[in-house]
């Protein structure tokens, strides 16, 4: 399950330890104090506790090596085909920071895997972090977007990477600017 973005806590793990003790006829209320750290270490060649990282489902969906390798091979055709020059290439990655508990939690993960990711329905309030590069390696100053009317105290102290704030209000209201409702 983890190997697809649906990791198992110590709590689940617990859980299904208990339903199938339970499907063998055995009555059950809890387990032992240690039963969760013998397992782990039963299991210590396979299963790893790693903390878990949130990952959108729809990132989860799309990436594979078959859609990752199509993208590339469209970008490598149209690149060639229209003489792009380097310089006229950026890539934007648009990052959510969650407010508040990103982590997920500990989870169980195959051994030896360096992070593994959550799935989660992107429905939490988060600070947007955009960066931008040019295949030619310069790169634009990173954008955060934060959600709000004005930037709170102590929000942009000590920007020690140059960022550019900007407030989500301002970014919708040029926009309505630019493209008023119809009416």
């Amino acid at each position: 399950m983890a190997d697809h973005g649906f990791p198992l806590t110590l709590e689940n793990i617990e859980s299904y330890a208990m339903e199938i003790m339970r499907a063998h006829g055995e009555s059950v209320r809890r387990l032992g104090k240690c039963w969760i750290h013998h397992f782990l270490t039963r299991h210590g060649d396979c299963i790893s506790m790693k903390w878990g990282v949130t990952l959108d489902t729809v990132c989860a969906n799309a990436v594979n090596p078959k859609t990752v390798s199509a993208f590339f091979d469209i970008l490598e055709r149209v690149i060639e085909e229209y003489s792009i020059d380097p310089s006229l290439i950026y890539n934007m990655d648009e990052s959510a920071v969650p407010i508040g508990d990103g982590v997920v939690g500990h989870v169980a993960a195959r051994k030896g895997t360096k992070t593994q990711h959550v799935v989660h329905g992107g429905g939490q309030e988060n600070i947007t972090v955009i960066e931008t590069i040019c295949a030619d390696g310069t790169e634009l100053k990173p954008t955060i977007i934060f959600k709000g009317k004005k930037l709170g105290p102590g929000w942009v102290q000590n920007n020690a990477i140059d960022a550019w704030y900007v407030l989500q209000t301002m970014i919708y209201h040029s926009l309505i600017d630019l493209h008023p409702p119809e009416a």
